[in-house]
């Protein structure tokens, strides 16, 4: 609460006057817990200096706001997605290029491929513009509205402080502004300028109401699996 409210732009008295503290239990908290003290005096830094932070190269957003190094598969999906060839292909890998809208990854489990992109990659792809329009699709709703969770948890949570600050809104946290922050659809707010009655984020089954949407990035993941392989030939009309 401490951290959302200066984040708001409030003055320290203030804050501690709303949320029912004295002054030393602010200064214990710092000595306490360095997480904190980081995230206030970089949120005090972004205040004072009043200028916006150039979003790095993805690969170094993932290393320094997300907490992981892309290994060089990882990079290689980089690649593919901002239109480049694979750097580094190993002899055992073969690129053929086909239709750049589309990026198929298939490899085996633990290689970070939801991490990496549904998740990662989306959070990059908002911060660099808030008028991007991102759909969300696996087997269920339910297991999309966990991608988008995880998301939303980095866009709120004290630990991505730094990223907040960094690529936030004005006005505060991206929860606080935005339109609507529901488990299947966000609309950003005073940061989105585009006027498109269309979601920022969406999350939907394999199979779901999507006619009249606008779309800039839509991640398919884990939508076929075992026990739904055989409706293939409605999978592929849908998709």
């Amino acid at each position: 609460m401490c951290l959302d409210l200066t984040q708001q732009g409030r003055k320290l008295q203030d804050v501690l006057l709303a949320i029912g503290r004295k002054e030393s239990s602010y200064f214990d908290w710092r000595k306490t817990d360095e997480q904190f003290k980081n995230a206030m005096d970089a949120i005090r830094e972004m205040r004072r200096r009043g200028e916006k932070v150039p979003l790095p190269d993805f690969p170094d957003f993932c290393e320094k706001y997300l907490g992981f190094k892309l290994y060089l598969h990882q990079l290689q999906w980089y690649d593919l997605l901002e239109g480049r060839t694979p750097r580094d292909l190993h002899p055992s890998q073969t690129f053929e290029q086909g239709d750049p809208q589309f990026l198929l990854v298939n490899c085996p489990p633990e290689h970070g491929k939801t991490i990496t992109l549904s998740i990662s990659y989306a959070v990059w792809r908002l911060c660099k513009d808030p008028n991007v329009r991102i759909l969300f699709v696996s087997k269920t709703q339910e297991m999309a509205k966990q991608i988008m969770w995880a998301i939303k948890n980095r866009l709120t949570h004290p630990k991505y402080m730094r990223l907040q600050v960094d690529f936030g809104p004005p006005g505060g946290s991206w929860k606080q502004e935005a339109d609507k922050w529901s488990a299947t659809e966000v609309y950003f707010g005073a940061e989105r300028d585009s006027g498109e009655k269309d979601p920022t984020m969406r999350a939907t089954g394999l199979g779901g109401q999507i006619y009249g949407s606008r779309l800039d990035l839509c991640f398919v993941d884990d939508a076929v699996v075992l026990s739904n392989a055989h409706e293939y030939e409605k999978q592929i009309r849908w998709l």
